[in-house]
């Protein structure tokens, strides 16, 4: 009995997750919008403005820093990932 409620509920589970996935799938329905044409008359006269007056100040160039970061020593790690000698005393199969 338990056997058969945990299959049911292990199909019903697999079941939303696939009409999620297939809902995800569908196609957008898209409305087309309606273009109104637009009216323009032949006279039309745009003022001209002068441009605007720049009215900042000019930044200072920022000073480079200095990165000392002292002398390099040798690393301590090791170099290989595994020691060497434990490849080497393998023994062959045959």
């Amino acid at each position: 009995m338990k056997n058969r409620i945990i299959k049911l509920f292990l199909l019903a589970t697999a079941l939303v997750v696939v009409t999620a996935s297939a809902d995800a799938q569908t196609k957008r329905t898209s409305k087309k919008r309606t273009t109104t044409k637009k009216t323009t008359s032949k006279n039309t006269t745009a003022a001209v403005a002068a441009p605007a007056k720049d009215t900042t100040k000019p930044v200072a160039a920022l000073p480079e820093p200095e990165l000392n970061l002292g002398t390099i020593r040798k690393s301590l790690r090791n170099d290989n990932a595994i020691e060497r000698n434990l490849v080497k005393d393998r023994n062959p199969l045959s």
